[in-house]
């Protein structure tokens, strides 16, 4: 696509999105340091029921700047990762890899990535 002449006004705006994920932010730390350092489990940690957990806050936040360079640069909806918007159901399970497969290109393996939790999905099943 090519590049999007940005009104001062929108070019601002564009700025202070991206200092806000990765910095330097006005507002204090930006989202990325923020976060930095967090395992899966803690992000998923909800302090009560009906309040958000940083997962979901860190996905609420992803989405919203994609809707807003959407909208920008004019592109199509339904490009983000993920099926509906604001808010995301979380994932019903998680699993911790210790590597991602990846190829020598530096690209994760997917079917081989879903091929290890399956097995390891399996042996659970299996055990119990």
């Amino acid at each position: 696509m090519p590049p999007v002449k940005l009104s001062a006004e929108m070019a601002l705006i564009v700025e202070l999105l991206d200092d806000a994920y990765h910095g330097p932010a006005w507002h204090g730390p930006h989202l990325r340091g923020a976060i930095r350092g967090l395992s899966a489990q803690e992000a998923l940690f909800a302090t009560a029921v009906g309040r958000r957990s940083i997962w979901e806050l860190v996905l609420h936040c992803a989405y919203w700047k994609y809707a807003i360079r959407r909208r920008i640069r004019g592109d199509k909806r339904g490009s983000f990762t993920l099926e509906g918007s604001n808010w995301f159901k979380l994932p019903e399970r998680l699993e911790i890899v210790a590597a991602f497969p990846v190829s020598p290109a530096g690209k994760i393996l997917r079917r081989e990535l879903r091929r290890m939790i399956g097995e390891k999905v399996a042996a659970e099943k299996a055990a119990s």
